[in-house]
């Protein structure tokens, strides 16, 4: 049985904008785990026949160190768990669930709904995301956008190829 895990940084979001695709994904025979940090949402991933494991991500702060920890933490999920691909929801989990799959040879699809806040002022946060980006998104085998404005930013900026796009 193939296994999948699906990252985003709430459960809030897993359980409200992918109970769909869990619940079909599990249907057709995959095993999925699903990966965010610990809210009120986390009980209700269980009615979705998947597997909840709580991962700790500091949603809002920019501390390298947190941020180095997340990628750890996604090296040690990956390592531990094997999975065949791994699907990636909102910001962190597109970064650093992406670098450390990278690292562990797993093939990544990436779901970037939205730039973010980090986006609205340009700042050094906003180079460093966006080299980030670049690093993380330069081997995904597809990267999803929720809208043209988005997926023609980040094309157009040079964080991703345009062949592996789909909005």
């Amino acid at each position: 049985m193939q296994k999948i895990i699906i990252c985003a940084n709430t459960t809030w979001y897993l359980y409200n904008f992918r109970a769909n695709l869990i619940r079909r994904l599990s249907k057709n025979g995959y095993s999925i785990l699903s990966v965010a940090p610990v809210d009120e949402y986390a009980p209700f991933l269980s009615s979705l026949d998947c597997r909840y494991l709580p991962l700790e991500i500091d949603n809002r702060g920019t501390h390298p160190g947190r941020d180095l920890l997340l990628f750890w933490r996604y090296l040690c999920l990956l390592r531990r768990e094997k999975p065949d691909i791994i699907l990636t929801y909102t910001i962190k989990p597109n970064i650093f669930g992406s670098l450390a799959a990278r690292v562990c040879s797993v093939p990544v699809i990436n779901n970037i709904s939205g730039l973010g806040a980090v986006f609205i002022k340009t700042s050094w946060v906003t180079k460093l995301v966006m080299r980030l980006y670049h690093l993380s998104l330069a081997r995904s085998e597809k990267v999803f956008f929720q809208n043209k404005d988005d997926q023609s930013y980040f094309v157009s900026s040079g964080l991703v190829q345009q062949n592996r796009t789909e909005c």
